[in-house]
């Protein structure tokens, strides 16, 4: 009876508990408000996921509007990248934030962004200070209504300015710029394993169009004993996390005439609500239905009435590591041959949330030093020969122009005029654009420099004045696939250059081609496609990658008595990574082992892990690797014997059979890929799994790797949890006058209990659809609510 007592005190608690938090976390989605920025009246009509459809007057109340209303959900979210991209991140969470708090400092984005807000032009400013204004009335107005999320953080939001918006926006675009930790891994294994065998396993891009391949090339060392502090690496950007895919079929490839467009994201868009948020803006000069990044006005991906556009990671690669050797007999300065030159010193005070200091905060001095290429980023976080130090060198810097693009690219009317926008667009993307015409076109930007010297997989050795960058890439003459005669264009993080590029050292990193092969074969063998054809595609689960390595890994196993079965399961899957599947659990499994068993003897410890989680830096390489059973990396230098690759399969298959009797059973009948593979939708504001279950989205069995177009990627290193996914999955048909269909992972608000914080998670997880509503009709017809904006003359 006790036991049953304190059960129910318990469940009154939490039904109390979750009560007050709704009562205190509501916000005005339907009625009256006055909201004095405005020129006109304006509405805003909420499908029944909560997704808001904003009706104004003109552009700039549309722009005002969607400041106000996103403020209103995901005003959390909005605080939150506010500090990450303006190194205050401390100043919410503490000291967790501080390492990443030193990075973005060290790395200058906020003086990078005030040189772009000097070059602003009159429409591209204006593009900004509308949507300031919409977020700035909803945080000055409506403060009985914050999210409950910030009242927890004891965080009273201060109004937004120009200098906020800008540098969130170069904050995003530093996040794609990922390639230089690449460089740090390589510079670690050149310091390990010596140029000869560090070159053996270097980088390889492949471009499927022309099957052209790249190998980075990692020789003329210089060995630095280079170490990295693991709070550094962990917040270092992730080229896993900014991943993609997309495509479009034309008009003549498209069942109705018309082309048809399909973007999917891939990030971490674990933290529910998720990342992109869904809405409309239509006025007279413009409907514009899609996903917008919050913090940043416009959309990311959407479809007008003329065109639709997207984008994945390009990968091009605009950023260089650099060896500098400081000056023993001068501090603070650094030589270039024999010249001596004095270091650029820059002070910067960190604020760090501390329960125990007075006034709740303390203080951190942070000493940044650089060089005329950057600053010296091994300063802070890295170990290495006291003579030398890294510099990071941006291409972005000084290479602006009077807008990022987005306020051009919003109002083009066909792919030419979109064109012409994305030549001012910073950020290292290969874009997806379609027009009504019946045109497509895939586009790459960002700033990438023409490399006389090095190809950019590793730090540049510094030994005299002499330049090696020699200028920037022409916008013009980035690549693109422009109205190809095959009706199709896509993008999977590839290798995008094509053998006869002029630039040979556009980029040495990109994805690995599994995707873009699988999107190439499905377009091969449908002539004509239909959103049904991209839906499926979208969702696709196929690894091209196990396709080829799976029945190398059959033909070992199978010779051995202990791991015939796993052969067996091996040879009876489909390559398909579903849930079900035990052939994607053994695949998965015995791929882990064999890359441990090939490289652990020779590179170790943590350097192990970035490798191991680094995977498109092996991936490629594996599988040529694995073409040759006597190649000498599959002999273990720790033991007498010469082992082959079969042999290395075999030991790699008795350690997967292991593994997966331990954590699904002896019986094989039993195995399922979706019982080790698991994604948790967090709460946005507390971690772990017991807040994911009931403030966040929950722990559920997961689909995909990180080789299919559904993506399920995982850093092998910390087991199979998903860590970069669908962020949204997008399906336009420009023939379709009344919808899109589009599903995220999560739900359009950022409030703790909201009924749409994740909203659209179960649809997600089962891959159903989700509608984004086009036509005026359509809204109508699925309105559920309706707030009505009036300006206070």
């Amino acid at each position: 009876m006790f036991k049953k007592i304190v059960l129910a005190i318990v469940v009154l608690a939490a039904i109390s508990i979750t009560v007050f938090i709704k009562q205190f976390n509501q916000y005005q989605s339907e009625g009256e408000l006055t909201l004095a920025i405005l020129d006109q009246p304006a509405t805003v009509s909420r499908d029944v996921l909560g997704i808001p459809y904003i009706y104004a007057g003109s552009l700039a109340d549309g722009l005002r509007t969607q400041g106000f209303i996103v403020a209103q959900d995901r005003l959390y979210q909005m605080e939150l990248y506010r500090h990450i991209g303006q190194g205050r991140l401390a100043e919410l969470i503490g000291e967790r934030g501080v390492q990443m708090d030193i990075l973005m400092r060290t790395v200058g984005i906020q003086q990078v962004a005030d040189q772009q807000i000097l070059m602003l032009s009159d429409d591209a400013r204006d593009y900004y200070i509308h949507y300031i204004e919409g977020v700035n009335a909803y945080i000055e107005q409506q403060v009985d209504e914050y999210p409950f999320s910030l009242k927890m953080l004891g965080h009273s939001p201060t109004p937004w300015t120009l200098h906020d918006i800008v540098s969130l926006q170069f904050f995003q675009i530093w996040g794609s710029t990922a390639n230089w930790r690449v460089e740090l891994l390589a510079q670690q294994l050149l310091d390990t394993l010596g140029s000869e065998l560090a070159n053996e396993i270097s980088m390889v891009t492949i471009n499927p169009d022309d099957e052209s391949i790249n190998e980075a090339r990692l020789t003329d060392e210089v060995a630095l004993g280079l170490e990295i502090d693991p709070k550094l690496y962990a917040v270092l950007p992730q080229p896993m996390n900014a991943a993609s895919n997309a495509w479009a079929s034309d008009g003549k490839k498209s069942k109705n005439g018309m082309p048809i467009f399909s973007n999917s994201p891939h990030i971490d868009a674990r933290i529910m609500p998720g990342f992109w948020y869904p809405m409309a803006i239509i006025t007279p000069e413009l409907r514009a239905v899609g996903a917008a990044a919050p913090g940043t006005p416009g959309f990311g991906i959407a479809r007008t009435d003329n065109i639709i556009f997207g984008a994945t990671n390009g990968n091009s690669d605009g950023a260089d590591l650099y060896i500098e050797t400081l000056d023993p007999s001068q501090p603070d300065h650094y030589l270039e041959g024999d010249t001596s030159l004095a270091l650029t010193i820059r002070e910067e005070t960190l604020r760090i949330k501390d329960a125990d200091a007075e006034g709740g905060y303390r203080q951190q001095n942070l000493r940044i030093r650089s060089t005329r290429r950057g600053p010296l980023i091994s300063d802070h976080g890295m170990a290495l020969d006291y003579s030398r130090a890294i510099s990071l060198r941006w291409a972005t810097v000084g290479s602006l122009a009077d807008s990022l693009g987005g306020n051009e690219l919003l109002v083009a009317k066909n792919l030419d005029q979109a064109r012409a926008a994305l030549l001012k667009n910073p950020t290292p993307l290969s874009h997806i654009i379609v027009d009504r015409h019946g045109d497509v076109a895939r586009i790459s930007t960002g700033h990438v420099p023409i490399r006389i010297k090095g190809d950019g997989s590793k730090p540049f050795v510094i030994t005299d004045s002499e330049d090696n960058w020699a200028g920037i890439i022409p916008a013009s003459e980035m690549p693109a696939n422009i109205r190809p005669d095959r009706g199709w264009v896509g993008t999977a993080n590839h290798r995008v250059v094509a053998k006869d590029y002029a630039y040979e050292n556009y980029s040495s990193f990109f994805a690995a081609s599994w995707r873009y092969r699988r999107i190439t074969e499905y377009m091969t063998d449908n002539d004509i496609m239909s959103s049904d054809n991209h839906w499926q595609l979208i969702n696709d689960l196929k690894n091209p990658m196990a396709e080829q390595l799976a029945p190398i890994m059959i033909e070992a196993l199978a010779n051995n008595e202990e791991t015939e079965v796993l052969a067996t399961l091996l040879e009876n899957w489909d390559y398909f990574d579903t849930r079900e599947s035990a052939g994607a659990a053994v695949f998965q499994v015995m791929t882990k082992h064999y890359l441990s068993e090939i490289f652990e003897d020779e590179i170790a410890g943590d350097l192990f892990k970035e490798f191991q989680d680094s995977i498109y830096y092996w991936q490629e390489r594996l599988l040529l690797l694995s073409q040759n059973n006597n190649n000498h990396w599959f002999d273990n230098k720790n033991t007498a014997a010469t082992e082959t690759r079969d042999d290395v399969l075999v030991l790699s298959g008795k350690r997967a059979l292991l593994e997966l009797n331990q954590s699904m059973g002896d019986d094989p009948a039993d195995w399922q890929w979706g019982k080790i593979m698991t994604i948790t939708f967090a709460s946005p504001l507390i971690p772990g799994d017991t807040a994911a279950k009931w403030l966040g989205g929950g722990v559920h069995p997961m689909f995909g790797s990180g080789e299919t177009l559904n993506r399920g990627g995982y850093k092998p290193s910390k087991g199979y949890e998903a860590s970069f996914i669908d962020s949204i999955r997008f399906v336009s048909d420009m023939a379709d006058p009344d919808k899109i269909i589009a599903v995220i992972p999560g739900g359009s608000s950022g409030r703790y209990l909201d009924d749409a914080l994740h909203n659209q998670t179960e649809a997600w997880l089962a891959g159903e659809r989700h509608h984004l509503w086009f036509s005026d009709k359509a809204i109508r017809q699925n309105t559920v609510k309706t707030l009505s904006l009036t300006p206070a003359h």
